[in-house]
């Protein structure tokens, strides 16, 4: 994995090889959303994103029980290798969809947004509503008419 960008809190991986691409955020609380190609979605706790972020970044899994064992009480050097190994397993299972995520890899299910985040998952940005489609499901077949944005307004947005 390559490190694209890095916020405090939000990275972006990028795998050179397939293409992949992960996006990772960790709140204000510690608890960490990752989303793989801006189609699937896994919500970790701390303890799995303090996990996550460090699988993302290449840390070795002896490495990973030394921080872990410096961030959390109580756990020692062997259960900490075992849980960042647990988790990485399940997370790479999850991101190439290798298996399904609830049957077996113990993943809990959520609804879509039924959690609480600092931020939202994605904005988009509507070049126009002009559309032939006239779908039902669509934001773009609302009776109303919105004109499109000139020039100006455009560059005021980005």
């Amino acid at each position: 994995m390559v490190v694209m960008r890095r916020k405090r809190g939000f990275m972006v991986y990028r795998d050179p090889k397939t293409g992949l691409k992960i996006h990772f955020r960790v709140d204000r609380s510690g608890r960490g959303v990752l989303v793989v190609n801006a189609s699937r979605v896994l919500y970790a706790n701390r303890t799995a994103a303090f996990y996550i972020r460090l699988m993302l970044e290449g840390v070795p899994p002896e490495e990973a029980a030394r921080k872990a064992v410096r961030a959390f009480r109580g756990v020692t050097l062997e259960q900490a290798k075992r849980d960042f190994e647990e988790v990485a397993y399940r997370v790479n299972s999850f991101i190439m969809g290798e298996a399904c995520p609830i049957t077996y890899l113990g993943f809990k299910r959520l609804d879509p947004l039924s959690l609480k985040t600092d931020a939202p998952f994605r904005a988009d940005l509507a070049l126009t509503y002009d559309c032939d489609n006239r779908c039902i499901h669509c934001y773009s077949s609302s009776p109303r008419w919105k004109g499109e944005m000139g020039t100006r307004e455009w560059k005021k947005v980005i």
